[in-house]
């Protein structure tokens, strides 16, 4: 059920962002949020659904929340 609802909301495949994360979150606060977790040293992803992202973590949350139009 987890994955059927993931994927109707935009998330599943992969390593995504829902629909809802795109309409729920204040912008300008979730760029700070997500430009202070790239500075982390991180190449692994455990997602909470999904399959693990074994290699290139970073340019997958990057490319995840691309919307975002980061710098």
């Amino acid at each position: 059920m987890t994955r059927a609802a993931m994927f109707c909301l935009g998330g599943y495949p992969g390593c995504k962002t829902t629909a809802l994360e795109r309409f729920g979150m204040d912008r300008a606060i979730a760029r700070e949020e997500l430009a202070a977790v790239l500075e982390l040293d991180f190449d692994r992803i455990i997602p909470s659904h999904g399959e693990i992202v074994e290699t290139e973590g970073r340019a997958a949350v990057r490319a995840a929340f691309s919307w975002l139009e980061l710098a």
